[in-house]
């Protein structure tokens, strides 16, 4: 299992917990890495996982986005336009660690 290191760039929350992957692949259809909408292999095959979700900037994004609700819709519709870019620096965006469990070594 990987740890959060003291360095760690602050985040909004981390969330821990297991996955079954029934083959070799996982993917993420949402992603904006290309390599992750196609597919990853898992170096230790099928299995269960250990997963770990961190969010970065999901406070920071969700505030902006009710903020702009309360105003025009012009200003809704350039506030989700500005959070949807991939290199606003106000995005939100998730790093996802995985490790297998339950295996011998």
């Amino acid at each position: 299992m990987p740890l959060i290191l003291p360095d760690e760039r602050p985040f909004d929350y981390a969330r821990e917990g297991f996955v079954v992957f029934p083959d070799e692949r996982w993917c993420i259809i949402e992603s904006c890495d290309s390599a992750v909408q196609v597919g990853v292999e898992l170096p230790s095959g099928p299995g269960e996982y250990g997963v770990r979700v961190v969010a970065y900037h999901h406070n920071t994004v969700r505030d902006r986005y009710e903020e702009a609700r309360a105003g025009s819709a012009e200003e809704f519709a350039a506030a989700l336009t500005e959070l949807r870019q991939p290199d606003s620096a106000a995005r939100e965006w998730y790093r996802i660690q995985l490790w297998p469990v339950g295996r011998g070594r």
